[in-house]
């Protein structure tokens, strides 16, 4: 699957237990732009398993990302009251 491709996904969360530092760095840097439910998943199940202080920091910064980044996405609601013409 080519990088950049939502079918790559599956391999590179695979990435997120690799021994090497730099592999699991540079995966968690390009996940966010796979803002899924899945990305985030794992990428909080990772953390505590994940040792590294650098890595964590990481993957605290992936998930700030992909929550600013879903934020943006979502139109904002109406109150209950503006929903029925109270302001």
């Amino acid at each position: 699957a080519q990088l950049g491709s939502p079918k790559a996904v599956p391999d590179l969360l695979k990435l997120l237990a690799d021994p090497e530092f730099v592999v699991r760095l540079e995966v968690i840097r390009c996940l966010p732009q796979f803002a899924s439910d899945r990305v985030v998943g794992a990428l909080q199940e990772r953390l505590p398993e994940e040792t590294n202080p650098e890595i964590q920091q990481a993957i605290i910064t992936a998930l700030e990302q992909i929550a600013q980044a879903n934020a943006e996405e979502s139109p904002p609601t109406e109150s209950a009251g503006e929903a029925n013409g109270v302001t």
